[in-house]
């Protein structure tokens, strides 16, 4: 495989590894132990909706809900590749430069998630955006601008926290659902859902528009035909898939 080009700080094409089903995982040089990180999160969003599909619930997408569903399923996906996972982990944080004037420059805070194994220690601040669209012709620039803006407020999310003694490496995440109105029919949302399928098989993460967030380090996205063909349940909206970026703060 060759080695991976950015582009206007997206990860491109030749760093994709596998398109497949919906399912788009890339390959990332710095980031290779997130590839099994990746595939893990994928898989419990399968499991997610395998179950509610073949357990007597309605259809149902784990993406749909907050940015704590979605750590919530790299959580539970990195449990099952044997990483160490938890949730809303204690750890100190310095103080925004908008914060009231103090001499105490650090406090007790919270992280979204701590991840590790025996090599690596990971801080994880996340963000989850859900953009609105209805034509095939603004779903990759509404898309790319949301995606911005929300890894631009994780990547300050993550800065904020203290990497300490330990050595922990933080991380930045965007999670980017769009969201079609039910009155597109699922034939529009069909179209949509391949729009994008395709453009990140061919140009990879690359926007279609100027690029305002950070430098993407990895990426990958779970569109499952399912989700173009069903509105979940207690829902009035399709939601075609969904875009995981990532961004290492050094």
């Amino acid at each position: 495989m060759k080695k991976g080009r950015q582009r206007g700080g997206i990860i491109t094409s030749d760093q994709v590894v596998r398109v497949h089903d919906g399912e788009v995982w890339p390959q990332a040089d710095a980031a290779n132990q997130w590839q099994a990180l990746l595939w893990a999160w994928i898989e419990a969003q399968r499991a997610y909706v395998g179950w509610t599909t073949h357990n007597g619930y309605k259809f149902d997408l784990p993406y749909r809900y907050t940015e704590r569903a979605d750590i919530g399923m790299l959580a539970a996906g990195a449990v099952s590749s044997g990483w160490t996972a938890l949730e809303e982990f204690s750890i100190h944080k310095k103080r925004a430069k908008t914060a009231p004037a103090t001499k105490v420059k650090e406090y007790e805070g919270r992280c979204d998630l701590l991840l590790g194994n025996d090599k690596t220690r990971y801080l994880v601040e996340a963000k989850a955006t859900f953009p609105k669209v209805s034509s095939e012709h603004s779903l990759l620039s509404d898309l790319w601008s949301a995606a911005g803006r929300s890894l631009k407020a994780a990547s300050k999310a993550a800065k904020r926290t203290a990497k300490g003694e330990h050595g922990y490496h933080r991380v930045a995440l965007s999670f980017v659902a769009p969201r079609v109105p039910k009155s597109c029919r699922s034939t529009v949302a069909t179209s949509m859902q391949q729009c994008l399928l395709e453009r990140l098989e061919t140009v990879g993460f690359a926007p279609a528009e100027k690029w305002a967030g950070p430098r993407v380090d990895f990426c990958a996205a779970y569109l499952p035909r399912a989700a173009a063909l069903n509105v979940p349940r207690s829902c009035d909206e399709y939601f075609i898939g969904v875009v995981m970026l990532g961004h290492l703060r050094r």
